[in-house]
């Protein structure tokens, strides 16, 4: 299960930010088309205190159980506030 952490502001977008298990993050990451999902890794490129995103093509291969070099996963959420709006008219 997973828990909700909170809203991660980046650029003009609002994401809300979701922890997920290594086994989690790997299978979202392979199977995810949709840009406005992003699997995030904290700990990669040596950025210990920063999220960076995933990219399958890119680290597909990476070790997802080594939880030294890579302590934390996050599925990131593009929140739409404007279309959030909308939705609640229906």
């Amino acid at each position: 299960m997973t828990d909700l952490d909170h809203v991660v502001r980046e650029g003009d977008s609002e994401w809300i930010a979701v922890s997920l298990s290594p086994t989690q993050a790997r299978e979202i990451l392979l199977r995810n088309t949709s840009p406005n999902l992003l699997v995030m890794c904290r700990g990669y490129n040596d950025e210990d205190d920063q999220f960076t995103e995933l990219v399958c093509e890119e680290d597909q291969d990476l070790d997802f159980d080594d939880l030294v070099s890579y302590p934390e996963f996050q599925l990131w959420f593009r929140f739409d506030a404007e279309r959030s709006n909308e939705g609640d008219k229906l």
